[in-house]
């Protein structure tokens, strides 16, 4: 641990703190897990179709031994790696129901994840900001225990956590354990690139011995865990690693390309999604706070501005946290979040001749001087950057025009809050005695994937952050835990410190109908008929092995996609290991069965009898019912 005179920071834990610091990673994992999968038994196992596809190869690797060599498909119309399918194995081997199938590999990496966050920044601050990053971390709905294949935040802070070590001067095989974490994260979420970017980037400053022999180890450990997906690759001519690589969609590549995606104006710690939709997709935004897809350059600047503006507080504008709609909380997050990476940004610094007699300079400074320059600057870009300064300056024209207005809205605003941010983070910077190494790796990870999320990422595509979301939670700590060692209060008022963090910031919003639901229906929730019909087919199918049974599934009422929702009975029928002998497709003249599934307000409306002539209703629950030809 990094020298210091605070007992509270650097004290050696006594043996049982330890054991109380291992509980407290678990009660967050189980509690964060039991939040998420409450009211389980009302999801569709085919409620994601990448996972979906993970599943299908994992139940294909334990039945049959078909090595998985592709994934799920992605939003550029190609295929990823298929790390998650082996993720999925042990939930396929343990759980009976396909909706809890991602359950004991997803739970496993999320404490892995808290437990390497946990270590972290107790080495750089010390047991109780750890127990906050931890608690941050972990409650966040979109990095918590599950498989969703945007996510997997565990490989980039395992990376962290070796990376510390090696720059410490552990071991060059901290090197190459990060390296292996990498190429391991890579293939279960390609996305996690940023990450294989920053750890090129702190090899490169910091220049710690390697282990070649290990290095050519991880290599061909990683070469024979990809090859599956390269032979797969080789033969659509890698296709789709140019794809990701490229944020290429392939579709558009044979016909037009893609139009810009309008943005919607926010402000710091305001929401442009609805329920995990993007606004201007939803038709529900405000006309006056858009700028929309428009010719020539000015046109195109705009909206780049507004695009990068928007993604700069990415995680903290999701809505998921326990205020929800308020903004104030979330800007004031994101501020911390800055200010942590700043205080690790300049402590890094430290390290270089000239910085260090600046900032030594810099730690006799008043406290006071720092709060008038605060306030100096966020009045003077308050009072400049508004159209009514700028626009008669530019333009000559006080109103200007809507686009401008936005922009300089959302510039003002950002512009305080991490003006406030650096300002807060220099004088905490300047009283820590953190040393460079240890700031610099964290920042240049933290900086380095944050950065190019934030340039290279799409508006609408949130969910590109998720995985920088525990990054963020350590930046948060920082913050936290530089201001308790500067500080230096009483250890009854830092834990009250603490839990005030974890309070105020509790990144899950309490869903009160939840609540009412497990009061209702108890902690699964209220059972939705799906697996109960896909049990009575399977059931059917077992009674004459030698025959094949064919099942069609539509939706009750016609409609868009009638006959298109079968994918789940299909995936549940091969999960039960019965498809041999079962064959789901669209409807026919020779179906045996046709389950009818009701939607919307015809869940209250099952019929007497069954739509189609010569089918008799013979099973019904509260969402699908099924008709068997006479």
């Amino acid at each position: 641990m990094p020298d210091g005179k605070d007992d509270f920071v650097s004290r050696r834990p006594f043996p049982w703190a330890s054991i109380i610091d291992w509980g407290w990673i678990l009660a967050v994992t189980i509690a964060s897990s039991l939040l998420l999968y409450s009211g389980w038994k009302e999801r569709s196992p085919y409620d994601s179709p990448d996972i979906l596809a993970h599943q299908g190869n994992a139940i294909d690797l334990i039945s049959n031994g078909v090595i998985p060599y592709r994934g799920q498909g992605l939003s550029y119309s190609g295929w990823a790696p298929p790390g998650t399918s082996f993720l999925m194995v042990p939930g396929v081997l343990l759980m009976s129901d396909p909706r809890l199938a991602e359950v004991p590999g997803a739970v496993l990496l999320h404490f892995g994840t808290l437990l390497f966050l946990f270590l972290i920044i107790r080495d750089l601050f010390g047991r109780g900001p750890a127990w906050a990053a931890v608690a941050v971390a972990g409650f966040m709905p979109v990095t918590g225990p599950m498989l969703w294949p945007n996510g997997h935040p565990f490989f980039v802070v395992g990376m962290l956590y070796c990376l510390m070590g090696w720059v410490r001067g552990r071991s060059p095989h901290w090197f190459s354990a990060a390296l292996l974490l990498a190429g391991l994260g890579m293939y279960v979420y390609f996305s996690l690139a940023p990450a294989l970017a920053a750890m090129a980037a702190i090899a490169l400053v910091f220049r710690r011995p390697v282990s070649r022999r290990s290095i050519a180890a991880v290599s061909v450990c990683l070469f024979l865990v990809w090859l599956p997906y390269l032979i797969f690759e080789a033969g659509r001519g890698f296709i789709d690693i140019g794809s990701m690589l490229l944020r290429r969609d392939l579709t558009a590549m044979e016909t037009q390309p893609a139009s810009a995606v309008s943005c919607y104006a926010t402000l710091p710690g305001e929401t442009d999604f609805q329920d995990w939709n993007y606004l201007p997709w939803t038709g529900s935004y405000d006309v006056d706070r858009m700028i929309f897809p428009g010719t020539g350059r000015l046109a195109a600047l705009s909206l780049q501005a507004c695009t990068l503006l928007n993604k700069m507080d990415r995680n903290f504008d999701s809505g998921h946290f326990l205020f929800g709609d308020p903004a104030w909380p979330t800007a004031a997050l994101f501020g911390m979040c800055v200010t942590g990476w700043m205080i690790l940004l300049f402590r890094s610094w430290s390290g270089w001749k000239r910085p260090a007699a600046w900032f030594q300079r810099l730690r006799t400074v008043p406290v006071w001087k720092f709060i008038f320059g605060c306030g100096i600057g966020a009045a003077a870009i308050f009072l400049l950057v508004q159209p009514v300064v700028v626009g008669s300056i530019l333009a000559g024209d006080p109103d200007w025009n809507l686009p401008a207005r936005l922009l300089l809205a959302q510039i003002r605003s950002y512009g305080i809050v991490i003006w406030t941010a650096l300002v807060l983070g220099l004088l905490l910077a300047s009283r820590s005695d953190l040393p460079a190494g240890d700031a610099g790796v964290p920042a240049i990870m933290i900086g380095v994937c944050g950065i190019l999320l934030w340039a290279l990422s799409e508006i609408e595509r949130s969910w590109r952050f998720y995985w920088l979301w525990p990054l963020q939670a350590a930046a948060i700590a920082v913050a936290v835990g530089s201001l308790i060692r500067w500080w230096k209060p009483p250890r009854l008022i830092s834990a009250g410190l603490i839990v005030l963090t974890i309070a105020l910031f509790f990144p899950y919003r309490l869903d009160a109908s939840k609540v009412n639901a497990i009061r209702q229906y108890g902690y699964g929730g209220r059972e939705s008929g799906q697996m109960q019909a896909v049990e009575w087919i399977s059931g059917q199918a077992a009674r004459n092995p030698a025959r094949t049974v064919t099942v069609s599934v539509s939706r009750y009422g016609g409609g868009q996609d009638a006959t298109r929702v079968w994918g789940w009975l299909e995936f549940g029928l091969k999960y039960l290991f019965v498809t041999p002998n079962a064959m789901v497709s669209d409807v026919s003249p020779e179906d045996d069965f046709r389950v009818l599934e009701f939607t919307g307000a015809d869940l209250d409306l099952h019929p007497q009898a069954c739509p189609w002539e010569g089918y008799d209703l013979v099973w019904e629950g509260r969402r699908y019912a099924i008709c068997r030809r006479r």
